[in-house]
């Protein structure tokens, strides 16, 4: 009895080996769900809902399941598309929810200093489903996001509207750009969160080369 104890005590003791998705190959297969280049909701028009938003200097939290996004406006807009060069005097608090299975967030924006937090609880999309993907995007654009995913991929990302690109937040990517951005991410296990700041920091001197 005790030899049994201990030899299931030390299969406790090693670590988990997850079985690792090749991306690649996924949007390959997924690629039969892709739409046409207009319909695609990054280099194309599908995306009418929050056409708005594209060719701002902003980023989004975006759902890569669904495509439902919460805007996160540091820059300022008017209804002719010109940057508000001026400052607010307010920080901005507020929520989102993404449906009943998908992500939730709750906002805190600082568009004086160029700085917003979200905490983020992923909810339905805790994982990323390129088959559900490819429904949004078409092949090209499936194939250059699916370029850059390893290990275990969230069905949640950032997207940048200036360059429309999105980028999933990944297990073990504590930080990454996106455009003129910095994205930072704690990953809570204990209460299921993906702390994020997002931070406006664009290149300090330009590469005239």
């Amino acid at each position: 009895m005790t030899a049994l104890a201990l030899a299931f005590c030390a299969s406790c003791g090693k670590p988990h080996t997850e079985q690792r998705r090749d991306y690649k190959a996924e949007a390959e297969a997924a690629s039969v769900h892709c739409v046409s280049k207009a319909d695609c909701y990054l280099c194309g028009d599908g995306n009418i809902r929050y056409k708005e938003y594209y060719g701002q200097n902003n980023v989004g939290i975006i759902s890569l399941n669904t495509f439902e996004l919460m805007p996160v406006e540091i820059n300022r807009y008017d209804e002719s598309g010109q940057l508000i060069e001026e400052s607010t005097g307010v920080m901005q608090s507020r929520s989102f929810k993404n449906g009943d299975d998908g992500f939730s967030a709750h906002l805190m924006l600082d568009a004086d200093r160029g700085i917003a937090n979200v905490d983020i609880t992923p909810y339905g999309d805790s994982g990323l489903s390129l088959d559900t993907t490819a429904g949004f995007l078409c092949e090209d654009c499936l194939t250059e996001f699916a370029g850059e995913l390893y290990g275990n991929a969230y069905g949640i990302g950032i997207i940048n509207f200036s360059e429309r690109k999105m980028t999933a937040f990944l297990e073990n990517l504590v930080g990454f750009s996106a455009g003129d951005y910095y994205i930072h991410c704690d990953f809570d296990p204990q209460y299921g969160k993906i702390k994020t700041l997002i931070a406006l920091a664009p290149l300090r001197y330009a590469d005239d080369g």
